[in-house]
């Protein structure tokens, strides 16, 4: 019988090669820290940065916590529903907007489902369900700036529906 050399398994090592920049993209970027706004501009965001803003709004948003919300956003922040349906500028601003809109509090007011982010030109979007005096699903366009946003221009759409049957076969 020959012998056949046993070819070296290369996938722990790619693994770990490929696994080492994300992490340490993750820590330097804010990556998976529960802090990542405050109204304190951060680093640039990776897309574990980016969710975690976006948890922190949301979170803000379900627990009647505006200053939360609204400390997400750059002093100069644009929040945007086109065509001016919805405009509001700067930080104070969206505060007094989280605020009439978030009370009482409900922990499932705003949710988050398909997530995407450019970490090179710190522009993301999330599809959302939210819910208020009605219900909507839409998406938030945003431009991020030093960890925050610096933009958010939205597009949604009234339902009562849930999102699964909102959704339907297209999830």
């Amino acid at each position: 019988m020959d012998h056949v050399p046993r070819r070296r398994d290369m996938s722990r090592p790619l693994t770990l090669a490929l696994l080492v920049p994300v992490l340490l993209a993750a820590s330097s970027a804010g990556g998976g820290r529960s802090d990542v706004c405050g109204g304190v501009a951060h680093a640039d965001l990776g897309l574990t940065g980016f969710r975690a803003l976006l948890d922190t709004v949301a979170v803000g948003w379900n627990s009647n916590r505006a200053q939360l919300a609204a400390s997400c956003f750059t002093e100069a922040a644009v929040y945007l529903e086109p065509p001016n349906r919805q405009l509001y500028r700067g930080r104070a601003a969206l505060q007094d907007f989280f605020a009439a809109s978030i009370a009482p509090a409900r922990p499932d007011r705003m949710r988050w489902h398909a997530t995407a982010f450019d970490s090179v030109r710190q522009v993301g979007f999330g599809e959302y369900s939210y819910r208020g005096q009605r219900n909507y699903h839409g998406i938030a366009v945003l431009h991020l700036e030093t960890g925050l946003i610096r933009s958010w221009r939205e597009y949604q759409y009234g339902s009562p529906l849930s999102w699964e049957e909102f959704v339907g076969p297209n999830q």
